[in-house]
């Protein structure tokens, strides 16, 4: 479509939960909203014992993968980071998963708009990560 929305889905439809089958309990989950951000942030992840503790999800939008399946799936974690954009949506969509999932839920904010920008201004994503 040209103009508004930028986005448009079919009814009934809602975004998925990218990479959600990486879920095990007691594992941590870090929710991002772009499936970009989602792999830069996993190729961060360089030891076994990081890969096994991290399972980085991507909501697609600030308000996707609102579906009950989807959020009994994530609450399966031991602890959920919210590293939602850096911007009103991006707190919106963190505030939302903290009320849903209480507090295991915790909002992990990126240094710069986002996941993407952080990796391509030379941030340290693991130790980012790490600092909760």
């Amino acid at each position: 479509p040209i103009g508004e929305p930028k986005y448009i889905q079919a009814k009934g439809g809602a975004n998925g939960l990218y990479n959600v089958s990486s879920i095990i309990p007691d594992s941590i989950v870090v929710m991002v909203e772009g499936e970009f951000d989602s792999l830069y942030l996993r190729s961060h992840l360089k030891s076994l014992d990081d890969r096994n503790t991290y399972r980085i999800v991507a909501t697609g939008t600030n308000t996707g993968a609102r579906l009950l399946k989807w959020v009994l799936r994530v609450d399966r974690a031991k602890q959920i980071l919210l590293a939602f954009d850096r911007d009103k949506a991006g707190v919106d969509a963190s505030l939302w998963w903290r009320a849903t999932l209480g507090s295991k839920a915790v909002r992990l904010q990126p240094m710069e708009h986002d996941v993407n920008d952080m990796h391509k201004a030379g941030h340290d994503l693991l130790s980012w990560l790490k600092s909760v």
